[in-house]
């Protein structure tokens, strides 16, 4: 179910974005074991593996270039809620520096996709009606580069 408004697909902004944080999310996951590719149908969720589906979300924010999660919540955008049906559903956050990434799993995930949860977040791309799940970054494991491999931070 679509929650709000979404923003029309860019082009230009995922070609900048997408391609580079897949990679580095598929690098970090085969780190830990788990060997992912990505999905050929770009509309779709971003990696595919057979333990996870994992989807990558890069954050422009330079707010958010070193240590802890600059905010108290991640929002999850409710348009993501769909992958959630495969049951190995991993939303994975990236930083602009793409050195630290958070992830957070399908039995987490589940809980806050709840109304209750649900806030509209206004941004550049989308100033109004864009609505996402506002999940406490506690709730999320967090992974950096200490630039030579990735670590756990929690």
């Amino acid at each position: 179910m679509t929650r709000g408004t979404t923003k029309p697909f860019d082009q230009k902004l995922h070609d900048e974005n997408d391609p580079e944080g897949r990679k580095i999310v598929m690098d970090a996951f085969a780190q830990m074991g788990v060997p992912l590719t990505e999905n050929p149908d770009k509309r779709k969720i971003d990696l595919l593996g057979e333990e996870y589906n994992v989807e990558v979300e890069r954050r422009s924010s330079r707010n958010w270039n070193s240590g802890k999660f600059t905010y108290s919540t991640v929002h999850v955008l409710c348009r993501k809620e769909k992958y959630q049906e495969s049951g190995k559903f991993v939303f994975a956050v990236l930083s602009h520096n793409k050195k630290h990434i958070g992830l957070l799993g399908t039995k987490k995930m589940k809980h806050y996709m709840a109304d209750e949860y649900v806030k509209e977040i206004p941004n550049r791309l989308v100033p109004e009606g864009e609505k996402a799940f506002d999940v406490p970054r506690e709730e999320l494991h967090w992974i950096r580069h200490n630039g030579e491999k990735w670590v756990h931070v929690n």
